[in-house]
């Protein structure tokens, strides 16, 4: 199994959802979604962006 370009691993809070989302440039208006999203499970989780093809991004976990 290959990982990811980038992988992101945080503490997760039970049951509420997480999704990783990105910007290519700071001064980008809207952040875009990487289309999985995790249950917490109160353990660690990882998510990753498997098409970071852009030179730099910026990453954010959203809770919800």
């Amino acid at each position: 199994t290959l990982w990811p370009s980038v992988h992101v691993s945080f503490v997760s809070a039970p049951g509420l959802a997480c999704l990783l989302e990105y910007k290519d440039s700071l001064t980008d208006t809207d952040w875009i979604p990487i289309p999985l999203v995790v249950v917490g499970t109160g353990g660690v989780i990882t998510l990753g962006d498997a098409n970071s093809a852009a030179p730099h991004r910026f990453y954010r976990i959203r809770i919800q």
